[in-house]
């Protein structure tokens, strides 16, 4: 069983998965999931860029998308979302 991440440890995460995906994501999408980072919304800014990854074709590395996917996890995102995931992991 995986040990409970802390909102800050989920933070982290996610801009760390957010700065692997550089300039594939625009500026605009980067400042609205930012947005939803700051305001609480966790899940909602995990859905948004999962999706942009997913949309843009954008890679993640093996160790950066193993650190997003449980956060996915433990907020209980649909496995869709997930799923989106699977298909931005690269080997490193």
């Amino acid at each position: 069983m995986s040990t409970r991440l802390s909102r800050g440890e989920m933070v982290a995460r996610l801009h760390r998965a957010m700065d692997a995906a550089g300039s594939g994501l625009s500026p605009e999408r980067t400042d609205f999931i930012e947005s939803l980072i700051v305001a609480g919304e966790l899940v909602v800014a995990f859905k948004c860029l999962a999706t942009e990854l997913y949309e843009y074709d954008l890679a993640l590395a093996a160790q950066v998308f193993s650190e997003l996917a449980e956060v996915g996890r433990q907020l209980r995102v649909a496995d869709h979302y997930r799923d989106l995931l699977l298909r931005s992991a690269r080997d490193e």
